[in-house]
């Protein structure tokens, strides 16, 4: 817990991303959950559960409404962007209301078509591909509804699997926006947000609820377990356990999209759902090891949630709830006090999003890298409830 000195000002920051987000102009940054409008709503929503919290709520269902009416002719079934996105938002927010399924059905019901026979040739991973509409669909099956589409969609994710010598893994195809030429073919990515963990997670969440219809659920997910530990970079000259790509020696950053905080909770969940307590200890080690590194050690020069000091504070919190050791917690603590730190030094700007390629810093009000993620973030730490993570796979 924060001291009420640190909740007054969280409060206060809390307020003044609202009010920028209310301010904005409703265009920018297109409509989508981890970039657009509808990550926005989700900061609003959850805000309005605070006493202090000014939300309008006449204007927040005229955007809700607005976005819905965008969602009837878009075809993109993505998390990020597209209709699965969005039919999470709306699952999330049934959830402490009475549940109509009839709400998402249409969405249930063209997802399931566009993943029938071989209509589907995308990405395995959270942002565009599977393992990002299983987050809706797994929302949905949890309510009773949806079984087809959520069994469909682990099916489909086994069996675009490889098995390698040391495990099972996923190749990112090579017509992927992901895909990195200068790696080579095929290959093999390490990170939350793109890579092999994104697919390990869905299936260690998947575990309990589908292994009786797709009992090789469990096999699959051990080779992968089993593969991904395997990936230690072999350099005695870099801290990190894991690099971006498999084979590569590079020393990775600190990060929700990629790195060891991550992978640490992804490997320790899946050691969980298995019980496999080498691979839990080994999960444990990992994390303590990245709770050691600081800001410049981390590579972390924003605070947003996909590369940023405001997911890592959400990271190592999960990681301490998970390992349940002290060492954890202060991790946690100090990614939130970086966070406040930003907002210290610059105001609202000390949250804009950095951007490698100009090397320049934007603002950005969206959920993924922006405002919006950095105020859920700030939320979970003056008490109110993180339910909306699950989108991310980090519960």
């Amino acid at each position: 817990m924060v001291t009420d000195e640190v909740e007054t000002e969280i409060c206060d920051i809390l307020k003044e991303i609202s009010k920028y987000i209310n301010h904005e102009k409703k265009t920018v940054g297109g409509n989508g959950l981890l970039t657009g409008r509808a990550g926005k709503l989700l900061f609003q929503w959850h805000y309005s559960n605070c006493e202090f919290a000014d939300v309008d709520t006449e204007s927040f269902h005229s955007e809700l409404e607005s976005i819905q009416t965008y969602f009837q002719s878009i075809r993109d079934v993505s998390l990020s962007d597209g209709l699965s996105g969005f039919a999470w938002l709306l699952e999330h927010f049934l959830e402490n209301d009475e549940y109509d399924s009839e709400i998402t059905e249409d969405i249930d019901a063209y997802i399931k078509q566009v993943m029938s026979g071989d209509n589907w040739t995308g990405d395995y991973e959270i942002v565009l591909g599977i393992s990002g509409i299983a987050a809706f669909a797994r929302r949905r099956f949890g309510q009773g509804h949806g079984e087809g589409l959520y069994t469909n969609l682990i099916s489909r994710l086994i069996n675009m699997s490889t098995e390698t010598s040391v495990g099972i893994c996923w190749e990112t195809p090579n017509h992927s926006p992901f895909f990195i030429p200068s790696e080579g073919n095929p290959n093999f990515n390490l990170g939350l947000a793109h890579g092999v963990p994104s697919a390990i997670a869905t299936l260690a969440n998947a575990l309990p609820l589908v292994e009786a219809q797709l009992p090789q659920i469990r096999y699959i997910l051990k080779g992968s377990l089993d593969w991904l530990i395997a990936q230690k970079v072999k350099s005695n000259n870099v801290r990190s356990y894991f690099s971006y790509i498999a084979g590569q020696t590079t020393e990775s950053r600190l990060s929700w999209s990629y790195g060891d905080a991550s992978n640490a909770l992804v490997i320790g969940r899946a050691a969980q759902a298995l019980n496999d307590d080498q691979a839990f200890s080994i999960a444990e080690s990992i994390a303590l090891n990245a709770s050691l590194r600081k800001k410049e050690e981390a590579s972390v020069y924003d605070a947003g949630i996909c590369r940023g000091s405001a997911g890592l504070y959400l990271i190592f919190y999960h990681l301490w709830e998970l390992f349940e050791r002290e060492e954890l917690l202060q991790a946690a603590n100090y990614w939130l006090n970086e966070t406040l730190n930003m907002y210290r030094e610059e105001g609202l700007d000390g949250f804009n999003s950095y951007f490698v390629e100009q090397d320049s810093y934007i603002a950005d009000a969206g959920f993924l890298e922006g405002y919006a993620g950095v105020g859920l973030c700030l939320l979970h730490a003056i008490g109110v409830n993180r339910s909306w993570d699950d989108c991310l796979l980090l519960s």
